[in-house]
């Protein structure tokens, strides 16, 4: 049972590996809020996005994570984001650059339209880029001390460190279900069969509710209070307060540069 494929790549040695996690995650976070909060561009000033796409590319070849991993964290996200926008095109605007006849009617795509999923999409892509970089540069249990030390609540951060803990568990038996299923030859290929895939899951749900009250007898048994007790991050260095002021300045200035052309 193997549980460290959610940071399998934060253990890449790196200068941003070794940052302190808070100064990471204020940082990125940061980033991220500036991104979103980014008014809705005009044509002319799209550059915008890509030269927050030029942070984002340089972080990520600074941290030495492979470019895959970022790609693969896009193609997951990506149908979510198409859904979203597919029907933007066709907001009502002054200005309609082409229309589709449909035969009793035609729909017009206007500039208005184009601009809200070129936002929408350039957003998405950039937030996913800049949090899946905090992930790939940071252990999970770093990641949640730091959260912690941001005086995150701490049923909360206690909750996600109970979820990395132990969803191998629930993995291995996800897969032990898989494997009985198989062995009985299942194939799976009508949709009749979706009943199937229905009492897996509700066998997944019972299992996981009797080893977490097992769980949780046994880790009160041992004296725990609702409450971890964890290690402390490092004091803040040099390092962390140049890069946090480098990337935020750069971020704030493109953002202050599209409210100055707009």
């Amino acid at each position: 049972m193997k549980h460290h494929f959610i940071d399998n790549e934060s253990h890449i040695h790196s200068p941003i590996r070794s940052l302190n996690p808070k100064t990471k995650i204020v940082t990125l976070i940061g980033v991220v809020l500036i991104i979103v909060t980014t008014p809705v561009v005009e044509m002319g000033i799209i550059s915008l996005f890509l030269l927050y796409f030029v942070i984002a590319l340089a972080m990520i070849l600074i941290s030495n994570v492979p470019i895959s991993f970022f790609i693969r964290r896009l193609i997951i996200v990506l149908p979510f984001v198409l859904v979203a926008v597919i029907a933007a095109p066709f907001v009502h605007g002054d200005i309609v650059i082409a229309s589709i006849p449909l035969g009793f009617t035609t729909l017009d795509i206007s500039q208005k339209g184009v601009l809200i999923v070129i936002n929408v999409f350039s957003k998405s892509i950039l937030s996913i880029l800049f949090l899946s970089f905090l992930i790939s540069t940071t252990p999970f249990s770093d990641l949640i001390l730091g959260l912690k030390e941001l005086r995150l609540p701490y049923f909360l951060s206690d909750a996600l460190s109970i979820m990395y803990q132990y969803l191998f568990i629930l993995i291995d038996e996800a897969e032990k279900i898989t494997r009985a299923r198989d062995a009985r030859l299942y194939g799976g290929r009508w949709i009749w069969h979706a009943n199937t895939i229905g009492y897996m899951i509700g066998a997944i749900f019972v299992r996981s509710i009797e080893r977490g009250e097992r769980t949780f007898l046994s880790m009160k048994a041992r004296g725990y209070d609702t409450r971890f007790i964890n290690r402390k991050t490092d004091k803040l260095n040099a390092n962390d307060y140049f890069f946090s002021i480098i990337v935020l300045f750069a971020s704030i200035a493109i953002r202050a540069y599209g409210i100055w052309v707009a």
